[in-house]
């Protein structure tokens, strides 16, 4: 998402190793422990952005707030000091603090996406100031007040409420609220680019893998005359076979019925056992599985009541960034007993 410049301009304004990026009497804490203390409860989760070099929370500028809340410390590039968590985005917070950020942004793009990054890792609020000094490429031939001007503006794009709390016109700390989540079609987009997945758009619903579709049963009426006629045929012989999946192979006609009794509960649900059909040969005996699902959500549409499809592309970024982050190979993370020994480590 960054540039290796723009994150070595941004590591190279920290203040102190070992204590954070900014001093004791940083008005973002301050402002932040006076949000909290009136709007959250003790113990809730809060993420300090941009903490800097950090070995031990003890030594933490913010301490007084992680006396009472559950706060993780992020940074990125060379800021990795023991106690910074460089993977804390993939996780949600009920506020995000960014003290001393927003000034050292090297261009408008990196601004853009770093004030993304804090409404997407916000459940509740966000509080961030701009310093007058240093300011870097972000606001480049700007006045103070213009430069304010435009980070209240990329606030405003990404919260539904934003509003200058302390400071002056040029140098102003925001309380933003209410993060604008992605709707369902820009979070499918993401989904799909990372999870390498799409839903067939033959059909409109369906998992596309190759000439395979996988669909929820429910959804397998669209499927082509010549699938229907498997799936009537396979009913009448297999009734007490309590299917959940079908499977089509758009080439063959080839056709098997899967069983997943966790199909609606478990984020990657399991195969149970599964039947096949084979053009010129007929249905199989039932065999055993030993796989999971994952993409559940391309299975079946937006419409389906068995689980929330909004949650399982989510599920897709976060295990997707996991197995990325860590070199897990995803040609592995179809057996099943692979996949719980990885699940745990995500969840």
């Amino acid at each position: 998402m960054f540039s290796p410049e723009d994150i070595r301009v941004a590591n190279a304004t920290f203040r102190k190793s070992g204590t954070g990026a900014v001093g004791s009497k940083a008005v973002v804490p301050l402002h932040a422990k006076e949000w909290l203390d009136a709007n959250l409860k003790k113990g809730d989760p809060v993420l300090d952005f941009g903490a800097g070099k950090i070995d031990n929370l003890k030594d933490y500028n913010g301490a007084s707030i992680a006396l009472d809340y559950d706060v993780t410390l992020y940074d990125f590039g060379d800021n990795k000091g023991a106690a910074i968590n460089q993977n804390a985005l993939e996780n949600q917070y009920e506020l995000v603090m960014a003290s001393n950020v927003m000034n050292v942004q090297n261009s408008k793009k990196m601004l853009s996406s770093t004030v993304k990054q804090l409404a997407s890792a916000s459940k509740n609020a966000a509080i961030a100031n701009l310093p007058t000094s240093p300011r870097k490429g972000a606001f480049k031939n700007l006045t103070g007040k213009q430069g304010a001007d435009l980070l209240e503006k990329e606030l405003r794009t990404n919260f539904i409420s934003v509003e200058r709390i302390a400071g002056t016109p040029s140098n102003p700390v925001f309380l933003a609220k209410g993060p604008k989540k992605a709707t369902l079609k820009q979070l499918e987009a993401k989904a799909i680019k990372q999870g390498r997945v799409r839903r067939s758009t033959k059909y409109g619903v369906g998992k596309q893998v190759g000439k395979h579709i996988y669909m929820e049963k429910s959804f397998a009426s669209k499927l082509p005359k010549k699938a229907q006629l498997i799936i009537k045929k396979f009913e009448k012989e297999h009734p007490d076979f309590d299917y959940k999946v079908v499977k089509f192979n758009e080439k063959t006609g080839d056709t098997s019925f899967i069983q997943s009794r966790n199909f609606d509960e478990s984020t990657e649900p399991s195969i149970d056992a599964s039947i096949k059909y084979t053009v010129g040969e007929g249905f199989s005996n039932p065999r055993r599985g030993s796989t999971v699902y994952h993409h559940k959500w391309s299975m079946v549409d937006d419409s389906y009541k068995g689980f929330s499809t909004k949650e399982s592309m989510e599920r897709t970024l976060q295990w997707c960034a996991y197995v990325d982050r860590k070199g897990i190979s995803r040609s592995s993370i179809g057996s099943k007993k692979n996949w719980e020994n990885i699940s745990k480590l995500i969840n």
